[in-house]
């Protein structure tokens, strides 16, 4: 099994790591795992129940699909046509709904088939997606969908407390609006459209349910008597609940044309948005204060209340919009629900609506909030009029610009394009990462206006200068232009660019440095010169294109571009400019290419001091401490930067991203020369430092308490350390970002006990499927990694399983030495091929050409491959050179751990020591061989009882190998 090489400085390791697991402890893990491994009676009582010999890993019997394969819980909701229970998936272990009929008739399953069907047609983040459809064993039809943790739209209406807190909703009928408009596209009408129906994720995701009135207007369908009226009992009294016999639909949210029988279209949906907007703005269902006959005939009369008579606080164009929306005849609606969406995203933009009939006075104070100017008068004839706008300016917000502004960045129509190109990314990007993408551009727009305001009022109110109003607004510009940049990366239909989302709009600049004042003053101003200042922002613009190019993995197209960007900087003569430059093009290339990254930093840093430009030197100079650990004789070299680069950041004003980035890179060289304490100490600063910063914990975090705890000798709190890290990746990246799949790796990796680090890996494994389906070198690797949990488990068969499905997703010709190592694991299996000696041949081959140095890195990975050929020499039956090769990789293994021990460098020494031991019993003529065997073994030994447990299947075979070893020969 491969260990990779971990150094991590800056904000990078390199390694390899259930979704929620990283968040749960060791014991939490026990409960719901499948035992993997051999039983023994020594075992705690968790194992108690498994059969003897060694458990079938992963199950081989999983559950049959249809009804066994979910265990039915508890009803939840219910409505006309059926009732939704939470399930478990026990084939996949997840928890799921279950939708099932409320009443058995061929009538009702027909409608049940149909709602199905529609519901696994329509695929929108903000429909619920279907996951499975069966029967129970009693023929009763179901079918399976995500469970959306969350609560509805009504409850959120009922949980506010005024007008103010509702018009926070409005957000969510807008994502309502695009679902319906993309069903409609797919000729599927909603038909029962309300509150009840419309789920709140606890991640801000928005999902429309329940499409069991569907009307499909693409195929076949029952006649328009049978969709829309029957005659007969109601099932249901309640005038909030669905009709089913009478009239299907809901009769507060319903068209007066759905009421009365007629035929409906898609403007019969946009009623019941219209509706659904009508009770968010006044806090009550339309038509609340009637009931029985009068609401029936008040509904089909569209004798809906004015929204503004009954909350005068509610904004004319929002009563404007629900009431365009809920006219009594179709005609008079919007055509479409994209057009209703958008003239609320209008709305939210401070831009016109088409529903509203706006007055002189509206429009000329629309006009002065977009010229953001005072209108001047000249002469005594226009007196009056100047007199009578200045009574009506109190009245006006003229810093109300910024929703307008920021909406050419981030609105409707990119929205859209958006979400299409992650539906069409696959369904885990739509469901699983697009809702929390656009719930975050959607905070970072509202933010940016917020500031935006604030920092026009306070100017107008004399409170700050004139300069450092220009500073606040050209720092705001630029992060405009970042949000407009990642809007316009997400509008690209490129694969790599939803696997990077997170990434990407976790890493728009923050906007509180807009607000920092003395971050603000000690920022180097711009050119005076007109032309000159007008080059630097052109090449300001491309660092803001850059940031966002490297986020998203175009590594090198972003090489080019900084190339570019640093010959435009030098044309521009402005040196701190340059000086950004340089830095941003070195960053580029701190992991891949150490010694053009530290050229670069070094010029950027000299570029920097020479400006004055400190915050800029202090984080090259920091970077440096890092890149230069990396090149030959690295540490010495990055200890000799490290004065500098601490006398540069205690330079700045309080800067904890800076601080937190010096102290870990610190820590990495300090660790590197033993000094192990010390490194700790410098982690538990950087980690209070970063905690500190305002807003949530970031990917710095993440890195900081990875390099703790790989400085930490104690299992639990390295565990511990670990997993927070993971969490914290796991939500700013996403599940299959690859530095999350490597974190995953890595933990499990430093999990003692095997069962507990398969638990933590293989959601990850599953992320790379789910996310990227067909073959990938990532996932191949992950799997790799989970079989040596396998064979740490005593799962000889799941771990060749686990290989072979591994070995499948590579190339065959690779010569990569992961990709070596995994077909040489295989062929000791028998599985592959080749035989012992093809394997002998290409790892004897990697340990020349990849494997000569003596980094502990390299030293653990040929630890690796030396015990790998150690034990194929002995299945050849090479005895004096399979001992050779054992003996290297003891020594190896041995000479890493006192720099950088790891759980799996300590389960391959045990491992290279028990093959050596067994290598010696079978040369008996060598008492002296087998007196270092014997300590070999009683090391080997030691080591399985301190790691627990799960290592008592490993423990047995060593009595018997002990007395042969002792015995005389």
């Amino acid at each position: 099994m491969q260990v990779v090489p971990v150094e991590l400085g800056d904000r990078s390791f390199a390694g390899h790591v259930p979704e929620d697991m990283s968040r749960m402890a060791v014991g939490d893990f026990r409960a719901g795992l499948e035992v993997v491994g051999v039983r023994d009676p020594t075992l705690v009582a968790t194992l108690d129940n498994c059969p003897e010999g060694r458990s079938t890993w992963p199950p081989r019997d999983l559950p049959p699909r249809g009804e066994a394969r979910y265990e039915f819980g508890e009803v939840f909701a219910s409505g006309g046509l059926g009732v939704v229970r939470r399930a478990e998936d026990r084939r996949l272990g997840r928890v799921v709904a279950i939708k099932e009929l409320l009443r058995d008739s061929p009538d009702a399953q027909r409608r049940f088939a149909r709602e199905a069907a529609i519901t696994a047609r329509l695929q929108h983040p903000s429909i619920v997606p279907l996951y499975d459809l069966g029967h129970r064993a009693t023929g009763e039809p179901f079918y399976c969908m995500k469970l959306v943790d969350g609560a509805s739209l009504d409850a959120k209406i009922q949980e506010t407390r005024d007008l103010g807190e509702r018009l926070r909703l409005v957000e969510h009928v807008i994502a309502v609006a695009d679902a319906i408009a993309y069903a409609h596209d797919q000729q599927v009408l909603h038909r029962d459209l309300k509150p009840a129906n419309v789920l709140i994720g606890r991640f801000g995701e928005t999902v429309v349910i329940d499409w069991g009135l569907a009307k499909d207007l693409a195929g076949r369908s029952d006649s328009e008597a049978e969709q829309t009226t029957r005659s007969g009992q109601r099932s249901r009294t309640g005038e909030d609940l669905t009709e089913v016999g009478t009239i299907v639909g809901t009769l507060r949210y319903m068209p007066p044309e759905q009421a009365r029988g007629e035929p409906v279209d898609a403007r019969s949906d946009i009623y019941a948005l219209g509706a659904l907007l009508y009770h968010v703005l006044s806090g009550r269902p339309p038509f609340a204060e009637v009931t029985g006959d009068a609401l029936v005939a008040r509904v089909k009369a569209a004798d809906l209340e004015d929204l503004r008579e009954r909350v005068p606080g509610v904004p004319r164009e929002l009563a404007a919009i629900a009431h365009r929306a809920t006219a009594a005849r179709p005609e008079q609606r919007y055509p479409t629900a994209a057009g209703f969406a958008e003239d609320l995203r209008r709305f939210q933009a401070g831009r016109v609506v088409s529903a509203h009939s706006y007055t002189v006075a509206e429009r000329l104070q629309r006009w002065m909030k977009r010229q953001r100017i005072l209108l001047a008068f000249a002469g005594l004839g226009v007196a009056a009029s100047f007199f009578a706008f200045k009574a009506h300016e109190a009245s006006l917000d003229l810093c109300s610009g910024g929703a307008a502004e920021i909406a050419a960045a981030w609105d409707g129509p990119q929205r859209r394009v958006a979400a299409g190109n992650f539906v069409a990314a696959g369904a885990a990007f739509a469901t699983e990462v697009w809702p929390r993408v656009a719930s975050s551009l959607d905070a970072y727009a509202a933010a940016w206006t917020a500031q935006h305001h604030e920092a026009c009022v306070t100017h107008r109110r004399g409170e700050q200068s004139d300069p450092l109003f220009d500073r606040r607004m050209a720092c705001l510009g630029e992060r405009k232009a970042a949000l407009a940049e990642a809007t316009a990366l997400l509008g690209e239909r490129d694969p790599a660019v939803p696997l990077h989302a997170l990434e990407l709009v976790g890493g728009l600049p923050a906007l509180s440095r807009c607000s920092d004042v003395a971050a603000l003053d000690a920022a180097v101003a711009p050119p005076a010169d007109p032309e000159a200042a007008a080059r630097v922002a052109a090449v300001r613009d491309g660092l803001v294109k850059l940031a966002a190019m490297g986020r998203v993995a175009r590594t090198p197209a972003a090489l080019a571009l900084a190339d570019r960007l640093v010959r435009a900087a030098e044309a521009t003569g402005h040196a701190p400019t340059l000086a950004e430059v340089l830095l941003r093009r070195g960053e580029l290339r701190l992991h891949d290419d150490a010694d053009d990254a530290a050229a670069r930093l070094q010029q950027a840093l000299l570029t920097a001091v020479r400006a004055g430009a400190d915050e800029i030197a202090a984080e090259a100079a920091a970077l440096l401490v890092f890149v230069r650990g990396r090149q030959a004789d690295g540490t010495a070299r990055g200890l000799a930067e490290l004065p500098m680069a601490e006398a540069l950041v205690a330079r700045l004003p309080p800067h904890d991203r800076l601080r937190g980035l010096l102290l870990n890179n610190a820590a990495v060289l300090a660790r590197s020369t033993g000094e192990f304490t010390r490194a700790r100490g410098l982690l538990d600063e950087a980690l209070k430092v970063q905690r500190a910063a305002p807003g949530p914990a970031r990917v710095e975090a993440a890195y900081t308490l990875t390099n703790l705890a790989l400085a930490t000798d104690d299992a639990a709190p390295r565990e511990a350390a670990l997993r927070e890290a993971l969490a914290i990746l796991e939500r700013e990246l996403g599940p299959a970002h690859a530095r999350t799949i490597e974190l995953r790796v890595l933990a499990s990796l430093h999990t003692r006990d095997p069962r507990v680090a398969h638990a933590l890996l293989r959601p990850g494994c599953d992320a790379l499927a789910r996310f990227a389906p067909g073959a990938s070198p990532d996932r191949a690797r992950c799997l790799a990694h989970l079989a040596h949990h396998a064979d740490e488990a005593g799962d000889d068969d799941a771990a060749t399983a686990l290989r072979s499905e591994a070995l499948g997703l590579v190339d065959p010709h690779s010569t990569l030495v992961e990709d070596i190592v995994l077909r040489a694991h295989l062929d000791l299996a028998g599985l592959a091929r080749s035989g012992h000696g093809d394997a002998v041949e290409r790892l004897r081959g990697v340990l020349v050409t990849d494997l000569a140095g003596d980094a502990w890195w390299v030293r653990e990975r040929r630890a690796e491959v030396l015990l790998l050929l150690g034990l194929h020499l002995r299945a050849s039956g090479d005895l004096a050179a399979a001992r050779t090769a054992l003996q290297g990789a003891i020594d190896d293994f041995v000479a890493v751990a006192a720099i950088a021990s790891s759980v799996v460098a300590d389960q391959q020494l045990a491992r290279a020591r028990v093959a050596h031991a067994e290598l010696a019993a079978a040369a008996p003529t060598d008492p002296a061989w087998r007196a270092l065997a014997l300590l070999d073994l009683d090391a080997a030994d030691h080591w399985y009882a301190g790691a627990g447990e799960a290592y008592a299947w490993r423990r047995h075979p060593l009595r018997a190998l002990r007395r042969q070893l002792t015995e005389p020969g």
